[in-house]
């Protein structure tokens, strides 16, 4: 087997695992070693036009009030 022809085998086995370690030793970002950590904001509700969103316009119902009530929930 010429010199040429080793040193080709050699390179072709050796590849994918030397990449591998270049990439992981190389600095690529990953997901859970960030620098910073971004602070979720406040949920304050649905947004506006929701169906869930709370109709302050229109007085609770006589049974809204008793299950808030029953729920300890300020009306």
């Amino acid at each position: 087997m010429s010199r040429a022809r080793r040193w080709a085998d050699a390179l072709a086995r050796w590849t994918p695992g030397l990449l591998a370690v270049g990439c992981c030793l190389g600095g690529l970002p990953l997901p859970h070693a960030a620098t910073h950590e971004e602070t979720p904001e406040p949920y304050d509700g649905p947004p506006s036009g929701h169906p869930e969103c709370l109709a302050a316009h229109i007085p609770p119902t006589d049974v809204e009030r008793e299950l808030w009530s029953a729920l300890d929930l300020k009306v």
